[in-house]
């Protein structure tokens, strides 16, 4: 932190960071389940990647997996290729920095389960850089979890797995849904849950009246906390205006990702209050904005092209608008497919092909279900391990019910044993 006086935001970090090191301090602790709503669980996402870039005092090493959750049996094993991923990406700034950058991960036994194979993984980075950092923290915030009911039942397993004391894991469980309960209640010792109360309306509001000076910056952003702050609060009139105002700075300032930004957040408070169309209208025009950025050169702008898009397909989706989403997922599978992002792409095609079932329109649902096991095809095995391939099987299994497709059936049931294994479908069991 910087010396002088903390803003409410600061003020947050430093409560959570306290928070953390009770946790720590806790030798038969190796799990924080973080079970937070609202704001609150969005300010820990930012305590946990602040921490992870070396913005804390923390003595521990931050690492933060975003593995999707496919398979319980092999997920340790995925989690183990992306942690040398990881490494080998930053071993040219640890050896800037001269760091030691010699670690090897020990092989796994054939006979490891994939939990004791990360453990002993884990350990030895740990035991590698013992001198460095205090402790290795496994930041798990899977991007897709296939199965709801099997993700708990890995993480009990994994921490009964023997992770040392210089190991630990954290998760983060939505308070409105929580899906942890019964493993925290399972290993009370080892599994620790935290309930952090960090009343973040006030915060919004104390930063707001912080900040000084002039100019259209300091301006949109004291709008850009209104707009959040009354959002959380449900009062859209309030938002809207906030949004408004914010929106006529991004565009005279010509900031389109900013612009983006105050389309999203207004989108996503319509969105979970059920308002669609407004959703709609804001998903619309923050891809508008979004296309902007890319076009003006904006060095985010390949980044921000996808989440609109993704956006609106989700709030047609849940206004039951199947026609109308399809197309919007097969135009982000075609952008997503320019980007060589395989995981968008492979997504984006299964999501127009469950929209056109939906809308009973088969020979279009199954051709983008096709164009889906083509880009799950294309991804290297480990991506494709654990990605929601199993579902397009599945899906593709649900339609070749249909009479021009009935004799595709054994072609299907191959062609996933060969991508994803022979067990593929009880992977893509919910």
């Amino acid at each position: 932190m910087a010396a002088g006086k903390k803003n409410a935001i600061e003020k947050r970090l430093d409560d959570v960071t306290v928070l953390w090191n009770q946790f720590a301090a806790n030798p038969k602790a190796r799990m924080l389940r973080w079970l937070a709503g609202g704001d609150d669980y969005h300010m820990v996402e930012t305590f946990l990647e602040w921490a992870r870039n070396g913005g804390s005092d923390l003595p521990d090493l931050f690492i933060r997996f975003e593995t999707p959750f496919a398979d319980p049996k092999r997920h340790g094993f995925a989690l183990i290729e992306d942690l040398r991923r990881q490494y080998e990406e930053t071993q040219t700034d640890l050896k800037d920095d001269e760091v030691p950058i010699t670690w090897v991960c020990p092989a796994a036994a054939n006979t490891d389960a994939d939990v004791a194979a990360l453990a002993r993984c884990c350990a030895s980075f740990a035991q590698y850089y013992a001198e460095l950092v205090e402790r290795l923290v496994l930041v798990f915030v899977p991007a897709q979890i296939a199965d709801r009911s099997a993700w708990p039942v890995w993480l009990l397993s994994l921490a009964r797995a023997g992770l040392p004391a210089n190991v630990r894991v954290t998760v983060l469980d939505q308070m409105e849904a929580p899906i942890l309960d019964s493993i925290c209640q399972a290993e009370p010792e080892r599994i620790v849950t935290i309930k952090p109360e960090l009343n973040m309306s006030a915060a919004y509001a104390d930063l707001a009246r912080d900040v000084k000076g002039a100019g259209p910056g300091h301006t949109f952003r004291r709008l850009f906390v209104a707009l959040t702050n009354a959002a959380g609060k449900g009062d859209f009139a309030a938002a809207t205006q906030a949004a408004t105002e914010a929106i006529a700075i991004a565009t005279q300032e010509k900031w389109p990702s900013l612009l983006m930004a105050v389309h999203m957040a207004l989108g996503g408070a319509y969105l979970g209050a059920a308002k669609f169309t407004e959703a709609l209208d804001c998903y619309r025009k923050a891809t508008q904005a979004a296309d902007a950025a890319l076009a003006a050169g904006d060095e985010a702008g390949p980044k921000l092209v996808l989440p609109p898009r993704f956006a609106e397909g989700a709030a047609l989706v849940s206004a039951g608008q199947f026609a109308e989403a399809a197309p919007v997922y097969e135009t982000t599978a075609a952008i997503a497919g320019a980007q060589q992002d395989g995981l968008m792409t492979l997504e984006a095609w299964r999501m127009a092909a469950y929209c056109h079932e939906k809308n009973k329109q088969i020979p279009p649902a199954w051709e983008a279900g096709q164009k889906a096991l083509a880009a799950g095809a294309a991804l290297d095995p480990e991506q494709r391990a654990n990605s929601m391939l199993p579902f397009v099987g599945k899906s593709l299994l649900g339609l070749a019910k249909e009479k021009p497709y009935r004799d595709e059936v054994d072609a299907i049931r191959k062609r996933m044993a060969e991508l994803v294994g022979p067990d593929w479908e009880k992977r893509a069991t919910p």
